[in-house]
């Protein structure tokens, strides 16, 4: 996968989880649609939301943990009047960590991380994994769109 084509994944994706924060938050705003690199993808008042379009079933790294940026988790931190949330959008539903409940980040470790199949960079750094009694199940039905390949056969 490509950069630009990873944004696109990332962005359809995104705007299911709009639809559905819409539904309850009608203030939200869609920051990453506005700035590309928005410190949060959504927000609503005091709260703030990202999103992690994933490629693959929840359960692929139930083991290893599920990985976001440190900063995300550092800027909650430093901004103790803000309530986040961190949405984990899989092949087979969609998760959610709740970083005010878990303030003392015990379901959180670091370690190194990420891609090297982009482009030809390498993109390991550190990283920050949430362990998988950590999320949620918010929605079965919520899903990152699965490509051609992995979709039923319907002839």
């Amino acid at each position: 996968m490509s950069l630009h084509e990873d944004i696109k994944f990332g962005l359809r994706c995104e705007k299911k989880l709009y639809n559905l924060l819409k539904r309850y938050n009608k203030n939200l705003i869609w920051n990453s649609a506005i700035e590309p690199y928005a410190t949060f993808d959504f927000s609503c008042g005091n709260r703030v939301f990202e999103l992690k379009s994933r490629r693959y079933n929840k359960e692929h790294f139930d083991k290893d943990g599920h990985m976001c940026e440190p900063e995300k988790l550092k800027y909650l931190q430093q901004n103790p009047q803000l309530k986040g949330k961190i949405f984990f959008m899989f092949y087979n539903g969609l998760w959610v960590y709740d970083v005010s409940k878990d303030s003392k980040l015990k379901g959180v470790r670091q370690a190194i991380g990420g891609r090297t199949d982009r482009a030809g960079r390498n993109e390991l750094k550190q990283q920050s994994y949430i362990h998988k009694d950590y999320l949620k199940l918010v929605s079965k039905n919520i899903t990152c769109p699965k490509p051609l390949y992995l979709s039923k056969c319907v002839l």
